[in-house]
């Protein structure tokens, strides 16, 4: 590959200074109150632990196994269930709480982010080979500086270093931690044990410290330094002759933020351990590109290398988790899929409806519902009287035949004579259920429900709008109905399936929907009642029986009418 044409970025500094006004000129984006009245705006909560925003939206965390408070998040309405996946780790070795995974089931939409970007690297073999790269340059005298955060993946690399030092017979060789939060990082992982996996947690119940830390520190194997002000005399004597500042002993492992190379302490420290090559720069965060990082310091006479330590799920994990959990939808980058950007495996979702997006898209996906909960007036729920199912008189079918043929819609029901014949066993259990019919006035505000009884002139104008008044609605299930035909020793019956058009839905749900209506033909009698051949035929939005027999068309359409509210 070519090589990079890095900018001096020190001569731009330089220019900068000339031309603009002095640092202490510059201009202040944010005053400390600002930070302090943003942070005040947080709300902390636990895993499992649920919250509502606006009156409308549950929401709850659970642990995603990448971090200490690393979690993934779920959204409930009454309607939609919608899970937010972070970074997240299915690694059960690790420091933090494992990953939850059954609550985050039966998810109407998941948001898929956050994957390793190092898919084909295993987290275990880079952290051999950092061990590796460590001891080659503690044993030539040197110092291994490893630019990350003080918390996350340090918690972890501090015990396995410290572990390997053991077992090359130099465990006395100092780790140190420069962080102006180091030492609250590490008084406060000991007494959060609720957060961290069940064999720390077993250790904090014994009791004794869920990490090697408080032991380390004791033995002067871990030093916290909150910065290297108490060294900033020597930091430029340190330039000139070679030497680190006096905090900083030789050889030794030294965890400094930032990972980005340009705030923190980490900047003073490359100056001065650049020069030699027995020290090395270890880059161990996934998200920073160490050649960009490193280009403001070049030339370089140390050792540096890149071993990204991804703990996050890969391609292969999500794909098995995502088969575990099931979203009805997946929304996920585009550059995530297989043959997408050169990339030869992907997320693969085969019963799920995929919605890719770009950058700084918008994707609108549609979440179909059936059914949305209301609250009812005092007014309104007096004035409902609900009825079994099997009485008599709960609206009995008026099944208008058409000249042409004898083929009847279940749609209205007005009074009318009703065949008066036992069907299955599952009376008893029908006998409990209660439906009524209502008039109402349905008032919504922010996705909010209210039904009022209607006056009398508004109940008026109701009825225009509402021609079918005693409407029977349900999921008509035709494997329920086959079994009421057997329970009456019907055998000779046939099924015929008509695909329809698919329905249009939006683009973006991404969810071809192709309809089908069922036509069950049958020949003969149902239980000694009627004679010849009927045909019932379920769609998707009504059910019409087809016969010239009254009395078999009146026993069929109560054993529909029976499916249909069975399933309401």
């Amino acid at each position: 590959p070519a090589p990079m044409a890095e900018i001096d970025w020190r001569s731009l500094l330089g220019h900068i200074s000339a031309q603009g006004p002095a640092p202490h000129q510059w201009r202040q984006c944010y005053r400390p109150r600002d930070v302090e009245s943003c942070v005040s705006k947080i709300t902390s909560v636990s895993f499992r632990e649920g919250i509502t925003i606006f009156g409308k939206t549950r929401m709850t965390a659970y642990s995603s196994g990448y971090c200490v408070g690393s979690a993934n998040w779920v959204f409930q309405t009454h309607r939609e269930r919608i899970v937010y996946m972070a970074d997240s780790s299915s690694s059960t070795i690790r420091h933090p709480q494992p990953m939850d995974l059954p609550n985050l089931e039966d998810a109407d939409a998941l948001i898929l982010t956050n994957l390793t970007r190092h898919p084909g690297v295993p987290a275990d073999s880079i952290v051999s080979e950092l061990c590796n790269a460590i001891g080659y340059t503690v044993k030539a005298g040197g110092v291994a500086l490893i630019p990350s955060y003080p918390g996350g993946m340090a918690l972890d690399l501090i015990e396995i270093i410290h572990q390997y030092l053991l077992s090359i017979s130099m465990g006395q060789t100092p780790i140190y931690l420069v962080s102006p939060v180091a030492e609250n990082i590490i008084a406060y992982v000991d007494i959060i044990s609720e957060w961290l996996s069940p064999s720390k947690q077993e250790k904090a119940c014994l009791p004794e410290p869920p990490f090697a830390h408080s032991d380390m520190i004791r033995a002067g194997q871990l030093i916290l330094l909150p910065n290297l002000d108490t060294a900033a005399t020597h930091i430029l004597q340190s330039k000139a002759k070679g030497r680190l500042p006096s905090p900083i002993q030789e050889p030794s492992i030294v965890l400094c933020s930032h990972p980005s190379c340009r705030i923190g302490d980490v900047p003073h420290l490359i100056s001065v351990l650049g020069s030699s090559s027995k020290n090395s720069i270890l880059f161990v965060d996934p998200e920073y590109d160490h050649k960009k990082a490193l280009a403001p310091f070049q030339p370089l006479s140390c050792r540096t290398m890149f071993l990204p330590i991804d703990p996050r799920l890969s391609f292969s994990e999500a794909n098995y988790i995502l088969g575990k959990i099931r979203p009805k939808r997946l929304i996920l980058p585009r550059s995530y899929l297989a043959g997408e950007n050169s990339r030869s495996t992907g997320v693969v979702a085969p019963d799920t409806t995929i919605v890719p997006y770009d950058r700084l898209d918008i994707v609108r996906v549609a979440l179909p519902h059936q059914y949305a909960s209301a609250f009812i007036s005092q007014e309104l729920a007096s004035s409902i009287k609900p009825s079994s199912i099997l009485s008599s008189s709960l609206y009995p079918l008026e099944l208008s035949s058409s000249s042409s043929s004898s083929r009847s819609s279940l749609t209205t029901t007005t009074q009318n004579s009703r065949h008066n014949t036992t069907i299955s066993s599952q009376d008893s259990m029908m006998a409990d259920t209660h439906v009524s019919t209502v008039q109402a006035l349905l008032h919504t505000h922010n996705y909010n429900y209210t039904m009022d009884a209607p006056s009398s002139s508004q109940l008026s104008r109701l009825s225009t709008y509402a021609p079918y008044k005693n409407q029977i609605f349900g999921n008509q299930q035709v494997d329920t109905l086959l079994m009421m035909l057997h329970d009456y020793g019907v055998t000779n019956v046939e099924i015929q399936i008509t695909p329809s058009s698919p329905s249009s839905l939006s683009s973006t749900s991404g969810d071809d929907h192709v309809s089908s209506s069922f036509d069950i033909i049958i020949d003969g009698s149902i239980g000694g009642v009627g004679s010849g051949r009927s045909v019932v035929r379920v769609g998707d939005h009504e059910t019409e029986i087809d016969t010239e027999d009254d009395a078999l068309r009146a026993l069929l359409g109560e054993m529909v009418v029976r499916t249909c509210l069975d399933n309401v």
